[in-house]
């Protein structure tokens, strides 16, 4: 085995989780516009004007990506 290299290793996981914002569309889940890598603020604070705008919230989902 090489020394330094350990199978057990983890990533380091960054202090606050990110989020996206995808919709639903006629051939599956797609990111909206760049809405990726958000914080728990910016995205209820993204995913309330897409709901304003007239998006379907039936159509619409947030995605913890870390």
């Amino acid at each position: 085995m090489t020394k330094g290299f350990s199978i057990n290793a983890k990533p380091p996981q960054p202090s606050e989780p990110l989020y996206r914002i995808e919709e639903e569309g006629t051939n599956g889940w797609f990111l909206v516009e760049d809405y990726e890598g958000l914080s728990k603020e910016q995205t209820n604070q993204l995913y309330h004007e897409l709901l304003r705008d007239g998006h379907n919230p039936k159509r619409l989902r947030i995605v913890r990506i870390s």
